[in-house]
């Protein structure tokens, strides 16, 4: 007989905001390409991106 358990995970609020942010960056990210694409039919990298991501969390801190 195969028996399953189930846990149940408490997120404290930190880690909840920190998924918040990684997914609307996620978000953000994944629509820019998509515009891009449709708009100039030009494709936008990963790596490209994460080269903006330091002036991006920058201006976010500021913002605070």
């Amino acid at each position: 007989m195969r028996k399953a358990y189930k846990y149940r995970v408490k997120i404290s609020n930190a880690v909840s905001n920190t998924l918040d942010i990684c997914r609307n960056f996620y978000k953000a990210a994944l629509q820019e390409r998509r515009e891009a694409y449709k708009l100039c039919g030009k494709t936008i990298t990963h790596l490209m991106q994460a080269q903006q991501l330091p002036a991006i969390k920058e201006s976010r801190a500021n913002e605070r």
